[in-house]
């Protein structure tokens, strides 16, 4: 196809890319050669810049991780001085506490052996108290006898004095009265001597009583300052109580904040691991992409210059077959074929770069071959002779599938259409500009592993490619892959189910399940990306999202807009 001149509209900054596609030698192709090498070599430096910044600033996370935990560390170690500076004091406290409990025991059994001996003599005490009301009370019934004499008697003695009257000289009522004072003067007398007896046991109990209660006030007396000692203790207990209780509690606050300091430099420590840890995988990340890029910036010279077998049509076969070299035969089976080489795979044997063999296959015969590169994909083997047989079997071979994988093409070209079309009506509506379209400025996204890109077309690309781009996955059989990729490489939308939003930290999950945005920078991807041929197949590996990885047939097509080459649509099927 040939090419556009460029728009004299054409500004900003890919401005210089867009104008370095007009002619401008007898050489057209040189300079685009040039110019692109140029543009690749540039964005390396921009793609390695991004990683080499994700790699500082994983390194300085990891310095931040260490400073904090070296001053977690500083504040655990003064916690636990601290920690142990209380729990001398705590177990000091708690020595006296110990003596106090101890004495305040000794105290405790001596006041218990005096009241012991204080609760004997409080019987005692009772029982003399119990003698004396007895005293008391025949006291009280003595004089009740005594006062009963004295009422008779002084009846008596009345009775007398009339007897005496009325009878004169006759004195015989004398001898009654007599008789009856005589009984109550021994009565009284009796009376008498009960109660100084009682009296007697009255002054005893009294006596007594009176040694009791001094026995008592002794003890009490002795009791009293063991109640002071005690009390004493005992307040001296509590304020050692309380200072155990705050020294406790305080050792559990630096307990705690040594616990916590311990988790946090546990936590810093492993947030470190893991800073160090990505920072290696950036910095692994970073090599890969030098080496990947250092493969991409010379896809564009080699699709030009390679040997005899890129500059045939190559088409995925699978031929089964037998390679005889240095005396063994080895079973093998083609990825693709060309009229100049083919692309193999074999389980077994020592492949060298440049090393010579014969190449049987079944349904074409015997062919010289050189080993001119062995890669993920297989040996890649360059024919060097053939019978003229030999080589029209390879012709209709080649012709045959070529025929087979026609269909497949026109799937391709027909995506390639449709975004085209996309990109010519947005151009047009002024929905988007050429310089936002022929770009190799990608910004990248923050947070994101693998490193995503945005482009000022993205929202473009977001709107009008799902819809050119989904319906392949419906198609039977379905396709493995069917994206828009643009000439760096680029796929700024993919199917929903590749499309799923990052999870942090889940770099090799990200990989596979969120290839939208992306860049993929693997060799092939680039070369499919840069096809400008309208027939063009190749071998992919592509890793899937359960993580196994298949080897497909890629149908790319190109993609021009205003003349200028886009990038390719690729309709990926299993081999």
């Amino acid at each position: 196809m040939a090419e556009k001149t460029a728009p004299e509209a054409a500004t900003a900054t890919d401005s210089v890319a867009i104008a370095a596609e007009r002619p401008l030698s007898d050489d057209p192709r040189a300079v685009e050669m040039v110019r692109q090498l140029d543009e690749d070599v540039g964005l390396m430096v921009r793609l390695i810049g991004h990683a080499a910044e994700r790699a500082q600033a994983k390194v300085d996370e990891n310095q931040a991780a260490v400073a904090r935990i070296r001053a977690a560390s500083r504040l655990a170690t003064s916690a636990s001085a601290k920690a142990t500076e209380v729990a001398a004091d705590l177990a000091t406290t708690t020595g006296r506490l110990l003596e106090s409990a101890k004495e305040i025991a000794e105290t405790g059994a001596t006041a218990d052996g005096i009241a012991r001996d204080a609760r004997g003599v409080a019987a005692d005490v009772d029982e003399g108290m119990r003698a004396l009301v007895r005293a008391v009370a025949d006291m009280a019934e003595a004089s009740r006898l005594i006062a009963a004499v004295a009422r008779r008697t002084n009846v008596l003695s009345i009775n007398a004095a009339l007897e005496a009257a009325r009878a004169g000289v006759n004195g015989e009522g004398f001898t009654s009265v007599a008789d009856a004072v005589r009984d109550l003067a021994y009565a009284a007398e009796h009376a008498a001597r009960t109660t100084a007896s009682r009296l007697g046991e009255l002054e005893t109990a009294s006596s007594r009583n009176g040694t009791a209660a001094a026995r008592i006030s002794a003890l009490f007396g002795q009791i009293d300052p063991l109640l002071r000692t005690i009390g004493a203790r005992a307040a001296a207990q509590k304020d050692d109580t309380a200072a155990a209780a705050a020294m406790g509690a305080e050792g559990a606050r630096f307990a705690a904040d040594v616990s916590r300091g311990a988790a946090e430099v546990a936590e810093h420590a492993r947030v470190a691991d893991e800073a160090a840890d990505a920072a290696a995988a950036a910095s692994g990340q970073m090599a890969e992409i030098v080496r990947r890029h250092g493969r991409r910036a010379t896809v564009f010279l080699s699709e030009a210059f390679e040997g005899e077998r890129r500059k045939s049509e190559r088409l995925p076969a699978r031929l089964h077959g037998f390679v005889e070299m240095s005396g063994e035969t080895v079973a093998v089976e083609t990825l693709d074929l060309s009229r100049g080489g083919a692309l193999l795979r074999c389980p077994g044997g020592r492949w060298i770069k440049g090393a010579q063999a014969r190449l049987l296959l079944r349904d074409v015969g015997s062919i010289d071959i050189r080993v001119v590169g062995v890669s993920e994909l297989g040996v890649h083997a360059k024919f060097l002779a053939m019978a003229e047989s030999d080589s029209r079997r390879v012709d209709a071979l080649l012709a045959k599938l070529r025929d087979e994988h026609e269909p497949f093409m026109r799937l391709a070209r027909a995506g390639a259409d449709a975004a085209a079309k996309a990109m010519e009506g947005g151009l047009a509506r002024g929905e988007v500009f050429l310089e936002e379209l022929i770009t190799s400025r990608y910004a990248p996204i923050p947070e994101t592993e693998p490193i995503q890109y945005e482009t000022q077309a993205l929202s473009f690309y977001e709107r009008h490619f799902p819809a050119i781009i989904e319906p392949y996955y419906e198609m039977k059989p379905e396709p493995v892959v069917a994206v828009l990729s643009d000439r760096n490489g680029y796929l700024p939308v993919h199917h929903p189910r590749y499309s799923l939003p990052q999870q942090i930290g889940q770099t090799h999950w990200n990989d596979l399940n969120s290839r939208n945005k992306r860049i993929m920078d693997k060799w092939q991807s680039l070369a499919a990306s840069r096809n400008r041929h309208l027939f063009h197949v190749r071998i992919f590996l592509r890793e899937m999202s359960d993580g196994q990885t298949v080897v497909i047939k890629n149908y790319c097509a190109p993609i021009f807009v205003r003349g200028f080459h886009w990038g390719n649509m690729v309709v990926g099927f299993s081999i």
